[in-house]
């Protein structure tokens, strides 16, 4: 009987002599509810992603108007600086492209319009990786990483990825842009991504798993001080779980 051909797709990988085979993508999309926090959680597998030659796109989720210490400073102001920041730090780290949705800071929730707008961006960037918070409390892990945006995002991005991006029933507003059309992420993979301060959940096509090489890596300390507004309130206590960061 002839031995049935697999129909699983090959996935690209490096061709560097002196590095571990790994997963190579095109095009990624980290949703992150903060400014700051793509660095801070995922830092090292985003700047290695963007080093191997994907296109990485950021979503922020919120204004980051909540990230300070002085309650006197408008809102408006803060947001400006700590967009510009994120900008900068993206920069430093081979990332292109930031899309800010301007939720308010600490008012996430996890409902129906947020999930519409991730979708939208899933949609829109069509991504072969996706990468957000982990959708829950990790009890192990520094309290940072539980913060309640966090979980929102991660949830509302996991829902966004399956069932709702690959659905053109789903929101189905979004489809009178043609470019807004049903984009497929079948296959769930979850690992340790960048310095785990506040967890990484990833999403990908099915067939595909990532390698060895995305996990803690050296991350140009230029980032971490790009976010100096964060970092007079927690950053101190977060940046220890990635020695890439620490420095």
């Amino acid at each position: 009987m002839a031995k049935k051909k697999s129909t699983r797709r090959t996935p690209r990988t490096s061709s560097r002599s002196n590095s571990s085979n790994h997963q190579k993508f095109d095009r990624v999309l980290g949703v992150f509810a903060h400014p700051d926090d793509p660095e801070f959680g995922a830092g090292g597998s985003m700047a290695k992603l963007a080093k191997d030659g994907a296109e990485v796109t950021y979503v922020i989720v919120t204004d980051g108007s909540q990230g300070g210490e002085d309650p006197k400073q408008k809102d408006s102001e803060l947001v400006a600086i700590r967009q510009r920041e994120q900008r900068a730090a993206a920069k430093v780290l081979g990332i292109k492209k930031v899309e800010f949705l301007g939720y308010k800071d600490g008012h996430l929730a996890s409902d129906l319009k947020l999930r519409r707008d991730i979708v939208r961006m899933i949609r829109k960037h069509k991504p072969e990786l996706v990468i957000t918070h982990i959708p829950g409390r990790v009890l192990d892990a520094p309290m940072g990483g539980s913060h309640p945006d966090h979980i929102a995002v991660g949830e509302a991005t996991m829902a966004a990825v399956y069932p709702d991006s690959r659905n053109p029933r789903a929101f189905r507003s979004l489809l009178l842009d043609p470019v807004l059309d049903a984009w497929r992420l079948l296959r769930r993979h979850q690992q340790d991504a960048g310095s785990q301060a506040g967890g990484a959940q990833e999403a990908q096509e099915p067939g595909r798993q990532t390698g060895a090489g995305m996990g803690r890596r050296q991350v140009d300390p230029q980032a971490a001080p790009r976010h100096r507004e964060e970092e007079r309130l927690h950053v101190r206590g977060v940046v220890q779980a990635d020695q890439g960061l620490a420095r």
